[in-house]
């Protein structure tokens, strides 16, 4: 498929785009303290934005179903920015809803 070979290139920005997709979910899926269900919605919340994606192409496909040139690339015009950040958004709750509380400070002993 075109689209992957846009989107990871063998070439240094493709190992960034692969390490900014998939450094999320891996991050969640080897958290030690969690249950398998609770790890499998936080994997699922991460990749949400290809939803958006599907949907997006889907309706694209529908809208210009007779112009092949607008359906050729259908999937590279909704990739942008928020594709690579919403993965660590979706992180960085995760992270901020296992956190722990920090701990009283010890009593002086006077």
């Amino acid at each position: 498929m075109d689209l992957f070979a846009q989107l990871f290139p063998a070439t240094p920005r493709g190992l960034l785009n692969a390490v900014l997709l998939f450094l999320p979910p891996l991050l969640i899926l080897f958290h030690p303290r969690l249950r398998w269900w609770s790890r499998l919605l936080w994997l699922a919340a991460t990749q949400l934005c290809w939803l958006f994606v599907a949907v997006y192409a889907w309706v694209r496909l529908q809208r210009y179903v007779g112009d092949p040139q607008m359906a050729e690339f259908p999937l590279a015009d909704a990739i942008g920015w928020w594709s690579f950040a919403f993965p660590w958004m979706v992180y960085l709750v995760f992270r901020a809803r296992r956190a722990q509380p920090p701990k009283p400070a010890p009593k002086p002993d006077a």
